[in-house]
């Protein structure tokens, strides 16, 4: 049976106002506050790295306390370096560092993403409600989180507190990660729904680098400062993060409609399983547990292994220039997978399709980055801090281009199951993948050998897998009139 308004012969992208089918002004908005959602809940994350130095001073934390937080970070956020070349932070992890992960300490740094794995089923069930909720519990969440640390500086009282945060701020994880697709589902037409989705990824990504900036910034270190003068200064970043997560609550409590006055798409008004029902499906659809793995593979082994950047160069360069460096190669790999993930998703918008093919060209040409900088790692081919740039930041551009193509390809295999749930368990996939390579180095005379070619590895298991998956566009079909029962198949 065709949806209302449809018909073999609509156009895919239906004009505004024809058969019911207008997109709302307010979609904008919406898409405003959960960009600030998403930006907000990498930034409170990533709040305790860029300060160390005055961190330790003030707590009396150890080194590798803070370095456990970083390296288990959620997978919104994982390509960011664990260094930035500024004055004021000196800290930079290590395959030693990465080694505290394990035991006590561990336990209590990694909160973020054993958090979200443990909690993405609430939290899916939650985003299946729709954006309103999802809003608003990801933005209470932050601002939970963002309070507690202001209530105290004294120990051992605001170290528990601290780490409070951060565990509730990994339980907003899924929502920072995957309100995107809800809310482009929900009030984006079709010519602007993977856009929307990859500007909220992109948010969540900004706001681990603003932390990088932010933090040095407003806490002082060195020397020349006191204990006290470090604590005012954190005191004081923690009450303007504070404020910054009451602006968007607010904004959340006060006007974050869950639909908009009239349907964007045929798609969006259309009814999607219930929940468990939902999952049950998710279980046993092959295409989707291929993207879904693929997904995971590529994107958490290359967040662990870009925590490995430092050690790369200290075979090449002085630990002060190398730490330097990789901070750089981090940073700007970031960027510019932020930069072509947009332009990617505009792309895939006006191409109405084809994700698959992109998908794969993103993991040949990755494959061909990594194995180049490999090559430079093990001395194959000369030494060469501009092939090292141009490659590492080739395989991050590559990798993290994939990432709203990977979302907006699993539902549409998926659909009618709710954007939230396929995403969440997409999602938690990068965590599972990104928290087993960072265990790798706790295996003793393992070396660190492995973590380029496992890269390399990591990008051809996702081509194979890709190849397993078969390109379904079910929503699309739909907002298109192909017929809402049949698949539209699209050879890529």
């Amino acid at each position: 049976m065709k949806k209302p308004g449809s018909s073999e012969k609509s156009p895919l992208i239906q004009a505004s106002g024809e058969d019911g089918i207008e997109s709302s002004p307010v979609r904008w908005y919406m898409l405003v506050v959960s960009c600030l959602i998403a930006f907000q809940q990498g930034c409170i994350w990533n709040t305790w790295s860029p300060i160390s130095t005055s961190s330790e001073a003030v707590f009396g934390w150890s080194d590798g306390t803070i370095k456990t937080w970083p390296a288990f970070q959620p997978p919104s956020m994982d390509t960011m370096p664990t260094s930035i070349p500024c004055p004021m932070l000196t800290n930079t992890l290590t395959s030693a560092d990465i080694r505290t992960c394990v035991g006590t300490i561990a336990l209590l740094g990694n909160w973020a993403c054993m958090c979200y794995i443990l909690f993405f089923v609430p939290m899916a069930w939650v985003l299946a409600q729709g954006v309103r909720p999802s809003g608003l519990v990801g933005a209470g969440l932050c601002f939970i989180a963002a309070g507690v640390r202001c209530i105290t500086t004294s120990n051992p009282t605001a170290t528990y507190l601290i780490h409070f945060g951060q565990i509730i701020n990994g339980i907003a994880g899924p929502v920072g990660m995957s309100i995107g697709p809800t809310l482009s589902s929900t009030w984006f037409p079709v010519h602007q729904r993977v856009t929307a989705t990859a500007l909220c990824a992109v948010f969540n990504y900004v706001g681990v680098s603003v932390s990088f900036i932010l933090g040095p910034l407003l806490v002082r270190s060195g020397t020349d400062v006191t204990v006290d003068e470090m604590r005012h200064d954190i005191l004081n970043f923690m009450y303007i993060e504070l404020g910054f997560t009451t602006v968007v609550l607010l904004l959340t409590v006060v006007y974050f409609p869950n639909l908009p006055p009239s349907s964007p798409s045929v798609s969006a008004s259309a009814e999607r399983e219930p929940f468990i029902m939902g999952f049950r499906k998710l279980a046993r659809n092959q295409s989707f547990w291929a993207a879904s793995l693929a997904y995971g593979v590529l994107t958490g082994v290359f967040s662990g292994w870009s925590a490995y950047l430092l050690p790369n160069l200290k075979h090449f360069l002085p630990s002060d220039k190398a730490q330097n460096e990789s901070g750089w190669m981090g940073f700007y790999a970031n960027i510019a997978g932020c930069l072509a993930g947009v332009l990617m998703s505009r792309l895939a918008d006006h191409l109405g399709g084809k994700m698959k093919l992109m998908l794969l060209t993103f993991c040949l040409v990755a494959v061909a980055f990594v194995a180049w900088f490999t090559l430079i790692c093990i001395k194959v081919l000369p030494f060469s801090l501009l092939q090292l740039y141009i490659s590492s930041i080739g395989a991050g551009l590559c990798i993290n281009a994939t990432m709203p193509l990977f979302f907006e390809a699993a539902i549409e295999v998926t659909y009618p199951i709710s954007e939230g749930t396929s995403t969440a368990v997409l999602t938690t996939m990068n965590n599972i993948f990104c928290g087993i390579f960072l265990v790798m180095p706790s295996i003793k005379g393992l070396g660190d050998r492995w973590v380029n070619w496992t890269l390399c590895g990591a990008c051809c298991v996702a081509f194979v897998l890709m190849m397993f998956f078969k390109e379904t566009y079910r929503r699309l079909s739909v907002d298109c009139g192909a017929g809402s029962s049949q698949a539209y198949e699209v050879l890529a």
